[in-house]
């Protein structure tokens, strides 16, 4: 979610008066990260459809992947969700297209 939380993100987001909604997570955990381990978070954007943006969250340790979460993300305003092409030709991406490659 770093990306999401960025700056320039945030900046957008205040001044358009939005707010950031988390409309669901599916996780994996897949080996246990023991305590105070040392890890690595990787956050891609991977798709957004009409009203939400997908996000891939995987922790790597030992080059291995040790768990995963996609993460549905929506914009808010006072009129309910921004439509994902509006957020994205706000932050300069006018022509990003749609998910590639997935099923809706």
């Amino acid at each position: 979610m770093e990306l999401l939380l960025s700056d320039w993100v945030l900046s957008i987001v205040k001044k358009q008066n939005w707010g950031i909604a988390v409309g669901g997570v599916s996780a994996r955990y897949r080996i246990r990260i023991p305590f105070f381990a040392k890890f690595s978070l990787s956050t891609q954007l991977i798709c957004r459809d009409g009203r939400w943006f997908h996000f891939l969250h995987e922790t790597y340790r030992e080059n291995k992947i040790w768990s995963s979460a996609l993460i549905e993300v929506g914009i808010t305003s006072k009129d309910g969700l921004v439509p994902a092409h509006t957020v994205t030709k706000e932050m300069g991406y006018e022509n990003w297209g749609n998910c590639v490659g997935l099923k809706s």
